[in-house]
Formats: C-alpha cells, sequence, structure tokens
C-alpha cells in the first residue's frame, strides 16, 4: 500500500499489522512513528521477517511500546536519520526476552539526541547501536 510521504504515523494494537504492507517514500521524514501493541498476536507476522526489512526512512521522533518494541530490529531507518528521540517502553520482559541473545550493538539506530527506556526495555540498551549527538554517551 503506497503511502508515501507521512509526517505523523500512529498504529496501536491490530493496526499495527498493516505496517509491512505500508511503502514509504525512500525520502520519507516523519516527525512521529508510533507503534503499540498490547498483545503480542498484533506482531507475529513480523516477527518472522528479515532484519531492517521494514523500511520507515527518516524519523524525528520513535516510539514504541509493549510488544512493538519487538519489532524494533526489523525496522529500516534512513541512513543519515537523525532522531530527536527513541523511546521504548515495555512492562513486561517477553517484548525484549530474545533482544538479549542478540550481539551487543547489533540493533542500528544510528544519530540520535535522546533516548527513553522505560521499564524492561532497559535491559536491551546494550544491544543499541547508536550515537547520542549533543550530548555524551
Amino acid at each position: 500500500i503506497w503511502v508515501g510521504k507521512v509526517k505523523r504515523l500512529e498504529l496501536k494494537d491490530y493496526t499495527v499489522q498493516i505496517l509491512p504492507k505500508l511503502r514509504f517514500h525512500k525520502e520519507n521524514e516523519a516527525k512521529v512513528f508510533v507503534l503499540d501493541a498490547y498483545y503480542t498476536k498484533y506482531i507475529t507476522e513480523m516477527l518472522k521477517m528479515e532484519k531492517e526489512s521494514i523500511w520507515i526512512g527518516k524519523v524525528k521522533r520513535l516510539k514504541l511500546k509493549a510488544y512493538a518494541v519487538e519489532i524494533l530490529p526489523k525496522l529500516k531507518l534512513h541512513r543519515e536519520n537523525e532522531m530527536e528521540e527513541l523511546v521504548l517502553k515495555t512492562a513486561w520482559p517477553g517484548p525484549v526476552s530474545w533482544m538479549l541473545e542478540m550481539e551487543n550493538k547489533g540493533i542500528r539506530i544510528g544519530k540520535v539526541r535522546k533516548i527513553n527506556l522505560e521499564g524492561c526495555a532497559e535491559k536491551i540498551k546494550d544491544k543499541l547501536d547508536f550515537t547520542l549527538v549533543g550530548a555524551k554517551e
């Protein structure tokens, strides 16, 4: 489904399942990109996908909540992306458990000004490959 360029995208629960079908412009620059999946059944098919197989382009603020945190490795950001804020929030260990098996810095994020890891998402900080800009890591 061609959506071209979007400034704001928020998908919650069952609507998260449509993400792999959406096609963004190669120069997409979203200001806000939010994925929130309260149940694992909403992201099951995406977990079978290859790493960095879902193109989202440039994103200023990326927020993944609950089980949507699990699809972070499947998202592909523009190489020149400089994110204002990355928010990962989950109260349950399930969404991050398999990522703990990944090598450190195995999930490419790129440049980011602020990272906010809440709840169990704090456990995967070492798995994120990012460069803090405007502050010391």
